[in-house]
Order: C-alpha cells, then structure tokens, then sequence
C-alpha cells in the first residue's frame, strides 16, 4: 500500500498536527461531500474499520463525519456569512439541471496521516471541485481563495494520532477482499468546520442537490 505517489510509506505520522493558519477555536468555510444518507458506505467503512479495533495509534473515524473534500473557501474570520452564502447561490445555480457523478470506494491505501478508501474514477470529482471553485473566486477574488485539494480524492477511515508503523495497518487490512460500493455524488455542502477535538466536526450552512 502505497503514498499517492506509488512509494510505500514507512512511516506514519499524527494526523492531528496544525496546519497553516489552524488553531484551537478556529472555524473554516468549506465545502465537502458528507455521507450521512449513505448506509452502503457506513456499511463497507465499519468492515475496515472492525479489522482495525485493535490498532493502537489511530483514531476511527465516526460514520457521521465521513467526508470528501471539495474545496475550503477560509476562516470564517476571513469570510463573512454573507460572502458565504453568495458562494452557495453560485454553486447553487452553476450546478442546477448537473448530472451527478458516480464514484465507486474500492481497496484501500495507507498515507503518512490515514487509511483511506481510493475513489475510483481518480477524476470524478474534478468538475465539481472546480464549480466551486469558480464560484468562491468570483465572490471573493482569485487571490482569496485557499489552495485546491492536493492529490486524488480519497474517503480517510481512520486518522493517526501518533506515529505508527505501516506493517501493522497492512497486516490487518491488506487482505480484505470486500466489494466495492458505488454511489452518486447528487449533492455537496458548504459548512463551517473544525477539528478541535482531533476529529472533523462541522456546522452545516447549505447543501446544493445535483440533478
């Protein structure tokens, strides 16, 4: 199990660390696909995850915050609530009458932060990444919006908190042989997320149905 790269990793690191401009109490404006509708997903996570039970160094992540990142627009003291919302409405109208994508979990891979379930097309969700993209740019200015996403988009599982040896995580997952599970991507939320607590919780603003 391989780095998006294709290198094994050697090496596991806490996920958990502060990225640039993150501290205890922030808020972010973001926008994720979430899966809380999605019990075939629920299903095939908590496979994977009840091989894991026994895996010291990582923490599981709760069905309810299974999530795909799309695009995060700023730190809510950076972006006000209306700013927001006029992203919403772009997105709202750019994705009126779209045909939602289909994506489908299958395997597994082993970063230097989680263990993630690869989503397959590796481009499914390029249009919708830059839809909101565009929208946030044409609000806020190009200059203003935070980075795309790096690398193909993955549904993380479980998050280290510590560092940990990827033998292990292979040796307890490498030979799970599950379906995969294929679902459409018919909506995506803009909300207003932290990690405070070393897990990803959010507050919902939105969610933009396609189709």
């Amino acid at each position: 199990m391989a780095t998006e790269s294709g290198a094994p990793v050697d090496r596991i690191r806490s996920h958990w660390w502060w990225r640039p401009g993150w501290s205890y109490g922030r808020r972010c404006h973001t926008w994720r696909i979430t899966f809380a509708e999605r019990p075939e997903v629920h299903r095939l996570v908590s496979r994977y995850q009840s091989a894991m039970l026994s895996l010291l160094g990582f923490d599981l992540a709760p069905l309810e915050s299974l999530h795909l990142t799309v695009q995060d627009v700023g730190f809510t003291d950076e972006v006000g609530e209306d700013e927001a919302n006029a992203v919403v409405d772009l997105v709202q109208r750019h994705l009126a009458g779209t045909r939602p994508p289909e994506i489908t979990l299958r395997g597994i891979v082993i970063t230097e932060e989680t263990v993630a379930l690869p989503v397959l097309p590796t481009h499914a969700l390029d249009s919708l990444r830059e839809v909101v993209r565009g929208a946030a740019a044409e609000v806020l200015g190009a200059e203003r919006v935070p980075a795309p996403p790096e690398g193909p988009a993955r549904l993380s599982i479980a998050y280290a908190n510590s560092d940990v040896n990827p033998v292990f995580v292979r040796a307890l997952v490498s030979d799970l042989d599950l379906e995969p599970v294929s679902v459409p991507v018919d909506s995506v939320s803009s909300l207003v997320l932290h990690r405070d607590h070393q897990m990803y919780e959010w507050d919902k603003l939105a969610t933009v149905r396609l189709g």
